[in-house]
């Protein structure tokens, strides 16, 4: 991924692109246009152009050193002064383009948003587990010395802790794999289809 910077005399401009021929392309279809101010011309030197010279028929014809063939002017005539056509100066861009390679930036970008959003998933998962213990507390079924226990357990806490993270392939497997008193098989199936998608 290619961001290009055009810093322009109304201000800064700022576009990206999947690569550098892509964002070169663009730049230099929209340059011509005047979008980013005046381009950059190159100094155009002035140009002086001989006139012609009228040629004597009864006058023979000169050849110099290099062959080239030098007509001589009517005698007597004025000389015909040159003629310069006038270049033009050296003119700067009126904008600036920065090209920066942003590829790994972006891409840690997407791995924090996806960490963000498999957070999020396993927080909700969490919220279930709270939920079956809350159910099995009001059932009579698990009691609050239990629950302590449940905490305690390093298992328990090591896949709370990759949910807490959003390292659900992880704490998936853990689940599954789980052979405690804490996860019955009921709590592991309700559990995992939760982490179908991990």
């Amino acid at each position: 991924m290619i961001r290009a910077v055009i810093n322009t005399p109304s201000g800064t401009l700022t576009y990206q692109f999947p690569d550098q021929a892509s964002a070169q392309a663009w730049v230099d279809s929209k340059a011509p246009t005047g979008m980013f101010g005046k381009m950059a011309k190159t100094a155009v030197p002035d140009l002086v152009v001989s006139p012609a010279v009228p040629a004597v028929a009864d006058v023979p014809a000169v050849v110099d050193s290099t062959g080239k063939i030098i007509t001589p002017a009517i005698p007597g005539s004025p000389a015909i002064p040159a003629v310069i056509i006038p270049g033009s100066p050296a003119v700067t861009a009126e904008y600036t383009v920065t090209y920066t390679d942003i590829s790994a930036q972006v891409a840690q970008q997407a791995a924090i948003k996806k960490g963000l959003s498999q957070q999020q998933v396993g927080c909700e998962i969490i919220a279930a587990i709270f939920a079956l213990n809350e159910a099995k507390m009001v059932a009579g079924t698990l009691s609050v010395a239990q629950l302590q226990a449940m905490m305690a357990d390093p298992t328990i806490s090591l896949i709370r802790e990759l949910l807490y993270a959003g390292s659900l392939t992880t704490a998936k497997a853990m689940i599954s794999a789980y052979n405690g008193i804490f996860f019955t098989a009921a709590d592991v199936a309700a559990i995992l289809p939760l982490l179908a998608n991990y």
